[in-house]
């Protein structure tokens, strides 16, 4: 999906979450679909692509790529190797996030 319409359908959903949180419950099926408009929110939202973390610390020999959305270490790289392989997954394969490894 084009990052255009991507944003365009999340702008949509948040939307309609808003109008259905401004509107007095009726029934069962309200709590219904606004626990679904909020869940493909969720959904569209993985699908942006968010940059991939590095984290290290002096003291350590690691550097870790880390899922921006769900905080997990995908992979490790010792500090100054140069023939480590970095395997760049396009989406985390915990949380589902879209993954941006780009500079």
């Amino acid at each position: 999906m084009k990052i255009e319409r991507l944003q365009l359908s999340i702008q949509t959903v948040k939307e309609n979450i808003a109008i259905l949180e401004s509107i007095e419950p009726e029934g069962a099926g309200y709590y219904l679909q606004l626990e679904h408009e909020k869940m493909v929110l969720d959904a569209l939202e993985k699908q942006m692509p968010k940059h991939i973390e590095e984290q290290t610390e002096d003291d350590r020999e690691f550097i870790d790529y880390v899922c921006p959305n769900c905080k997990t270490i995908l992979q490790q790289k010792i500090k100054g190797a140069t023939r480590t392989t970095i395997y760049k997954y396009k989406h985390c394969i915990f949380c589902g996030q879209s993954l941006d490894w780009s500079d």
